[in-house]
Order: C-alpha cells, then structure tokens, then sequence
C-alpha cells in the first residue's frame, strides 16, 4: 500500500488551518462582518434549504458514518502490520484536516465574532448581589403570572399542550419578532428536528445541539415539554450564528418571551428564573431559600419534574466524561469558561436589564 499524496497534504493543510485560526481569531470586526453577517448567512441558508426539508436527521447519519470510518481508521492503524501505521495515521489526519475545515468554514468561526452585548448596545459589567436579586424577583413574578394565566391556578405546573412538531413551528413567531425589534438574522428556511440519539444525549446531559456540517438544529426529544421552546430556541440562535452559550441562551430568551405564544413565553422566562436562582443558590443560600418561597406552587411541580426526569437519566460514569471533552471542545473555541459559559447569560440578562427594565 503506498501513500497517496493528498493525504500528505492534507495533513500538511491541517497544521496550516490551525495557524490560520490563530491568526483570524483576533481579527474580530472582520469576523463579525465579512463572515458572520455575510458569507456565513448564505451558507447556512443554502444548507437549511438542501437538508431542512428531510424529516430526519442528516447530520446525525453524517456523524455515525464519520465515527465508524475513525474508529476502522483507528482499529487498523494498531491492528495492521507496522509497515502500514504511517499510511492510516495520515489517512486519520488527512480526514480530521477536512472535517475541521468544513466545520470552521460552515460554522466554527462565529466563535470569534463581536459579542452580543457590543451588538446590542449594554454593558457586560459584573453585577452585584442585589442586581442579581432585583433581576430574580422580577423573573419569579413574570413566571408566576404566566403560570395563573395559562393554569387558572397557583398550584397546577405549566402543561404544553402542543406537539414537538408544532413547538418547532411556532419558534417562528419569536424569531420573526426579534428580527424586527433587534436586527437579528431573519430565520428562513428553518431546519429543526429531534435527534435520533435523544436517550444517549439525555445520558450525557445534553438538551440539544447544533450538527455544523449540515446546520440542522437537533433537539433532545427526552427533556420536559416546558423547556422544548427554549431549547428550540436556543438552537435555532446557534443556526443563526451566535455561536456563544450564554449569547444562545440569552437570544433564546428574547425569542421566546417575544413570541405570540403564552407558553413559549413561559418558557423564556422559566428557562432565565431557573438561571438566576441557580446562581443566587451559589452566591447566598439564606436569600435563595427566602427568595424561593416567592414562586407558586405549579412552578414549584414544574422544577421537580424537570429534576425528576434529569434523575431518570443520571450517571456517574458517562456525563462526567463527555461532559469533560465537551468543556475542553469550548475552550479551546473561545470560550474560555467552558461550560460555565452557558450561566453567564446571567450576566447578559442583568445587564439587558439595566437598559430593559419591563423585560
């Protein structure tokens, strides 16, 4: 078996894209307006509209392909005869060189655009205690009144009566009013769907993610209903290239309490109060525990059977791993924070508010 001369240079072209990256990262408002509000919109446009309409996911059978081939790649690299270990180690850097190229190209570079809070016009300021308190109060009693309002009741959790089919479609109205409030991208053609490795990601810990070799937006169809429009949301922000965890969730946020739909909205809210008071439970455990005697009782069921299913799909062993390669994967794509990135939408929010008061 001989070497084939583009698996040299693609491999060669890896190390390359690698110093390239390093280079492009600190290039930031070229990023943010020839990649991410230009040549990026109309490549995942053109992806939604080849991949979107197929009822499954794509992406998911691109992934299993592409694992199974690494792992021959793999099992023949220290299984064959010595003579042909160079051949597969190229063949393995030669494909990881491409796969990093398509997803740098079709994606990975919104990791390095403007923040959102530039965009926007706030502060990304640290807040203080008491902010984090006004902001928490003001969520509990958004989300207590949306709860009466759709349950009649203070006692009864939040129920979405819509499919998950229907949630994909509805995200619609949020998005298309954010694009008219805020500037954002206007999202069309959509492209969302539920995973076909729903149980495997509740078992990592995951709700959703976006496939970037294809621009579908997969969701966990495992995770309680209450959370499936800020979930979708939260993916579709992914899909318009807010490539940011605390930036999806903060853009998920504002399409969901921005929606026509009462329990989208709920939603948004649920998804920010559950933010906010995770954080005062960490910085001061004698307000969190007064502060928690504020929400209504149906909210309260709401929380314990999202805890309850999370239980259901807990383990010692596999979300601790996955969740390790997962932090490595974000830091080593700006995110500096890693998975603690996602919470920092506590910070965008409080400083949202600042500006926003009657979020």
């Amino acid at each position: 078996m001989k070497y084939k001369k583009r698996h040299i240079i693609l491999s060669i072209f890896l190390v390359i894209q690698i110093l390239l990256l390093k280079l492009l990262k600190n290039k930031t408002l070229f990023i943010e307006n020839d990649y991410s509000k230009s040549i990026y919109l109309h490549i995942s446009k053109i992806l939604r509209s080849i991949f979107g309409w197929i009822p499954f996911s794509f992406g998911d059978i691109v992934y299993t392909v592409l694992v199974i081939y690494l792992i021959v790649l793999v099992y023949k690299l220290f299984y064959r005869k010595l003579k042909f270990f160079k051949i597969y180690f190229l063949k393995i850097f030669a494909t990881i060189s491409v796969v990093f190229f398509i997803f740098n190209i079709f994606w990975g570079l919104n990791y390095y655009r403007l923040p959102l809070y530039k965009q926007l016009g706030f502060s990304d300021k640290s807040y203080t205690d008491e902010e984090l308190m006004t902001v928490t109060i003001k969520l509990i009693e958004r989300t207590n009144q949306l709860q009466e309002e759709i349950t009649n009741s203070k006692h009864k959790p939040v129920e979405i009566p819509h499919s998950i089919e229907d949630v994909f479609l509805r995200t619609k109205s949020g998005f298309e009013n954010i694009h008219t409030k805020f500037d954002f991208p206007e999202y069309t053609p959509p492209s969302i769907k539920t995973s076909m490795y729903s149980t495997i990601l509740s078992y990592m810990g995951f709700s959703g993610y976006l496939n970037p070799l294809t621009n579908e937006a997969q969701v966990n169809y495992n995770i309680p209903m209450v959370s499936m429009p800020s979930t979708s949301s939260h993916e579709i922000a992914h899909q318009l290239g807010y490539a940011a965890e605390n930036e999806a969730n903060f853009i998920s946020f504002l399409a969901c309490t921005h929606s026509n739909d009462k329990y989208f909205q709920f939603s948004g809210y649920y998804m920010a109060m559950r933010y906010c008071i995770s954080n005062l439970y960490k910085n001061d455990r004698e307000a969190y525990e007064k502060i928690r005697e504020n929400l209504n009782e149906g909210v309260v069921q709401n929380m314990k059977i999202h805890r309850e299913i999370n239980q259901k799909y807990d383990n010692d062993v596999l979300e601790p791993f996955i969740k390790d390669i997962y932090n490595t994967y974000l830091k080593a794509n700006n995110q500096k924070d890693g998975i603690r990135t996602y919470s920092y939408m506590v910070k965008t929010l409080i400083n949202y508010h600042e500006m926003n008061p009657n979020f």
